[in-house]
């Protein structure tokens, strides 16, 4: 019986790596490169998407798997593909996909709509208040700008100066696209101006190693705060559902401190070396910064209150664990705050659409993953996966599914589809396996961040850095990959060590 289980697995599992990689090289591509209209894409992904899931549904279901799971799961997959293959947002994906599942008694409407009332989710969705007050009064860039102009006198210091200013902010900005795009890349970009290093003129004079220092660095900035990233929300989600473990904001935080400053230290520098710059005395920098600073004129009243209330918000969710008020409740407090003192405008807080965005598809998916738990389907498949190591040390398994994790990120073109899709497996296979809790949850946690470094089109702000034209496509790919392995060796080196140390395994 379970030599039968296992050739059912391992043909499960070989249907979906030759259909992942016909999508991939002959579907996905064509399409997405094809000249056509958007509507017409729009239709082929809604078409794609569809038979995707009926495909999925029909298929005889494996030995051990109930109809019910697998009918969460088609639905499941149906709208992560949509993600990849519907040129729309994800949030309007999302809801023909919850409408799906109720419509097809998937799942009850109670169960349905359940994913919407977590708590977590809701931090996050505060926290892009947060974000809109940073952007609103300027204090985001006005902090950035004041970094660089205080170190920014060479262009290694310049690249420390940007990342120390996107790891500040990534407290209270739960988006890289928001942090890396929206904040940093101007600044990025007025850099490379002020040290002409245009992509046509100069480019190695500064701008390339510039552009690529800020990028690999985002790719660690989004796991060193629980708000850092909306889909850290996700991987906690399955922490509780799989382990039956929670984490605060304060202990994410902490958890992160080693690695995050080893990051911090290695990534601007390795990366100096990676793509080197041809100029390294880089007086004019901090001279712009200075210059774009005082065109901001002096420091304003709000600005001041938002960054009291910013740095009060982070002591509460520091000293949760003591004070007794949650890291959801902190958040709806400052929400409160910059309201009253009209930072924020209630306009602004509908406005903020990233924020409600967010709230839609990932309370869908924290809905399916969930159900995808509750009716066995991800303990069936930690199973099967699992069969592989039969006998291996805790400890190989963990590295085995750290470096798997990771590189799959090549067939996914969104952090969060690939977090959603292989997160629970991964960690139902490395608990299985006799890995520690917390170790096992930490380490596919930050690791669903880092991959974000390999290509332009792994999250939202890769394209915007990519476009910027400094390197072509393979220089891209060769330097991500490169990078991935110092990004995957701080994880699993300073984050196994520091967890060790703090007692968490």
């Amino acid at each position: 019986m379970q030599i039968e289980t296992k050739k059912v697995f391992y043909k499960f599992i070989d249907f979906f790596a030759i259909f992942a990689y016909c999508i991939q090289y002959a579907i996905l591509k064509p399409i997405l490169l094809f000249p056509i209209g958007v509507d017409m894409k729009k239709n082929l992904g809604f078409l794609l998407t569809i038979a995707i899931g009926l495909v999925l549904w029909f298929l005889p279901i494996p030995q051990g798997v109930t109809p019910e799971a697998w009918h969460v799961l088609a639905v499941m997959v149906a709208t992560i593909a949509g993600f990849i293959f519907i040129p729309l947002p994800i949030g309007y994906v999302a809801i023909f996909g919850i409408t799906a599942a109720i419509l097809f008694k998937v799942l009850p409407l109670k169960v349905a709509l359940a994913g919407f009332s977590n708590s977590l989710l809701w931090l996050i969705v505060m926290a892009f208040m947060f974000s809109r007050a940073f952007l609103k009064t300027g204090l985001g860039e006005r902090l950035s700008l004041k970094i660089l102009s205080l170190i920014g006198d060479s262009t290694l210091k310049v690249a420390y100066g940007l990342t120390i200013s996107g790891s500040i902010l990534a407290a209270g900005i739960p988006s890289g696209t928001a942090r890396a795009g929206g904040v940093i890349y101007p600044i990025v970009r007025s850099m490379c101006k002020a040290l002409d290093s245009e992509p046509d003129k100069n480019p190695d004079r500064a701008g390339r190693f510039l552009i690529q220092s800020y990028f690999q660095s985002e790719a660690f900035i989004s796991y060193l705060f629980m708000t850092a990233m909306a889909g850290n929300v996700l991987v906690m989600q399955y922490a509780k559902d799989l382990a039956n473990l929670e984490m605060t904001w304060g202990g994410w935080a902490l958890a992160a401190l080693l690695p995050g400053l080893a990051s911090i230290a290695l990534v601007p520098l390795a990366t100096y070396y990676v793509v080197p710059p041809t100029l390294k005395k880089t007086p004019e920098a901090k001279r712009e910064a200075q210059r774009m600073l005082d065109a901001l004129g002096p420091i304003s009243a709000k600005e001041i209150i938002l960054c009291a209330i910013f740095i009060l918000s982070i002591a509460l969710w520091m000293l949760g664990d003591y004070t007794g008020i949650g890291s959801t409740l902190v958040a709806f407090i400052a929400v409160c705050a910059m309201l009253y003192f009209q930072i924020l405008t209630w306009d602004d807080v509908l406005g903020e659409k990233g924020a409600w965005d967010t709230l839609i598809w990932m309370g869908v998916l924290v809905c399916m993953a969930g159900a995808l738990t509750e009716k066995g389907f991800m303990v069936w498949l930690g199973n099967g996966l699992g069969s592989i190591f039969v006998g291996a040390e805790w400890w190989i398994v963990a590295l085995a599914i750290a470096v798997f994790f990771n590189y799959t990120q090549y067939a996914f073109a969104s952090s969060t589809a690939h977090m959603v899709a292989l997160y629970g497996a991964c960690l139902t296979v490395m608990l299985g396996a006799g890995c520690p809790p917390l170790l096992s949850i930490l380490m596919l946690a930050f690791i669903a961040n880092t991959p974000a470094c390999l290509t332009q089109y792994t999250c939202g702000f890769a394209p915007i850095y990519f476009n910027a034209g400094y390197f072509t496509n393979s220089e891209w790919w060769k330097i991500g990959f490169v990078m991935s392995w110092l990004h995957l060796s701080i994880v699993l080196v300073f984050g196994t060590i520091w967890w060790k140390v703090i007692g968490l395994w």
